[in-house]
């Protein structure tokens, strides 16, 4: 993974992680959804968990200011 100097991520330095499609309730907000997927080990580290079709990288709390998913959009990463 390739930190940029403002805090985000490269994209391509995460094409190779392997990805979780997951699927989400009406009444369930994605957020919650990727608390369940860390709470429940369904998306280990450096695993992309794919929720209606955005995608999310888990990270390590320590290394990111507490947070465990990171967004990924394009070409940038977005701390979550």
């Amino acid at each position: 993974m390739e930190l940029n100097s403002n805090g985000s991520v490269k994209s391509s330095s995460v094409q190779q992680f392997k990805r979780v499609v997951l699927k989400r309730r009406e009444s369930q907000t994605i957020k919650e959804k990727l608390t369940d997927a860390r709470n429940y080990g369904k998306v280990q580290l450096n695993q992309i968990a794919v929720i209606d079709g955005k995608e999310f990288l888990r990270v390590k709390p320590q290394k990111f200011n507490g947070s465990a998913w990171i967004e990924v959009q394009q070409d940038v990463l977005i701390l979550k």
